[in-house]
């Protein structure tokens, strides 16, 4: 068993191939969603536009597949969106900071938290993602 603390392997874990893409994959899902909200758009609707089945739109929306460009651009075209892609310098990534001026996770891993906790309010239907969260912030600072 190793002796790393929860933080440490947490802060390894973030340097990881997988970790990184995840996080992108969550922030396009997550825009695809809210676009589908502000368009009235269903998932088979979606499907209709961009030629594809119904079922390969939920499988996008939950993560379970990769994304091309090609794919990405189709779906902003039936969102009536355009892409922007933005490498930004590792430097220039911010972690939140509280009252206390104590450091927070970055955007990405809270974004991560709220897609698992949206997954389980979908599963629960009485899961209250306002409430957890800020339980969250209780809990770990």
């Amino acid at each position: 068993m190793s002796d790393q603390t929860f933080h440490e392997l947490f802060t390894s874990a973030r340097t990881e191939l997988g970790y990184k893409v995840d996080g992108v994959i969550v922030e396009i899902t997550e825009q695809i969603k809210d676009r589908m909200k502000a368009e009235g758009i269903s998932k088979s609707e979606l499907a209709d536009k961009i030629k594809v089945s119904a079922p390969y739109i939920t499988k996008l929306l939950r993560g379970e597949t990769n994304f091309t460009a090609e794919s990405i651009v189709k779906i902003a075209d039936a969102l009536s969106c355009g892409v922007e892609i933005k490498l930004v310098p590792k430097t220039n990534v911010n972690g939140w900071v509280d009252l206390f001026g104590k450091t927070i996770e970055p955007r990405r891993e809270f974004q991560v938290w709220v897609q698992e906790a949206r997954t389980y309010r979908n599963e629960m239907k009485s899961f209250d993602c306002t409430t957890s969260s800020q339980a969250f912030f209780h809990e770990s600072h």
